[in-house]
């Protein structure tokens, strides 16, 4: 959903948060399977990306590392604003919010096929862009299509 949103430039899928160099969906070592976006902060902003990632996912669900919700920043003010949000969802919500919220590291893509998953479902479409594989992970269209 993110990548059909007002403002979002492109979006990318992969790996954060843990040690391990070179992650792949194999061998994950401690890091988390993320979404990496990116957006024009005049057409939209943090605030908004955080609503939208409240508003679609169980944040009370308990996952392994792998899975885990997280919300993954990359400044002080960016930290701030995802903690005074998850307060404000813990409101909305009756069991305790499982999200963590941490600081972002490096961040791994994830393999080609992982890109665009949904959009790659519809080989017909991608036939017709005549994209390569870094074509559809960076390209804006593909994250519109995929979101």
């Amino acid at each position: 959903q993110f990548g059909c949103a007002e403002g979002v430039l492109r979006t990318r899928v992969g790996f954060t948060g843990g040690k391990k160099n070179s992650p792949n969906y194999y061998s994950l070592g401690d890091h988390t399977e993320t979404v990496q976006i990116h957006f024009d902060p005049k057409k939209t902003n943090y605030q908004e990306m955080l609503k939208m990632f409240w508003e679609n996912h169980n944040s009370t669900a308990c996952h392994s590392r792998q899975y885990m919700s997280a919300i993954f920043y990359h400044s002080e003010d960016q930290e701030r604003l995802a903690r005074e949000s998850k307060e404000e969802h813990q409101k909305k919500v009756s069991k305790p919010i499982q999200t963590k919220i941490a600081q972002a590291e490096t961040f791994y893509d994830a393999e080609d096929y992982h890109q665009k998953y949904l959009l790659r479902q519809r080989a017909n479409i991608l036939d017709e862009l005549k994209l390569s594989d870094n074509d559809i992970k960076n390209s804006h269209v593909c994250s519109r299509l995929n979101g």
